[in-house]
């Protein structure tokens, strides 16, 4: 579960965590189809954006994170 997941990654040490709780699909999409996304938000460095404003290579990241979710 995602408690856990966060209990663990407070037990090992971990500073901060920022999840994002849409799907690869749904982001793959947004980059695709920017303007059906408008509103499609996401945290990046503790604050909230719109997925389509941000950059293609941070879009690229955010994307590539998404691996690392159970």
């Amino acid at each position: 579960s995602l408690a856990s997941i966060i209990r663990t990654f407070g037990k090992l040490g971990g500073a901060t965590i920022q999840p994002n709780l849409v799907s690869l699909a749904k982001l793959r999409d947004a980059r695709r189809h920017p303007d059906q996304h408008r509103d499609l938000m996401v945290r990046i460095c503790g604050l909230s954006a719109r997925f389509v404003s941000l950059s293609p290579s941070v879009q690229d990241d955010i994307i590539g994170r998404h691996m690392y979710t159970a």
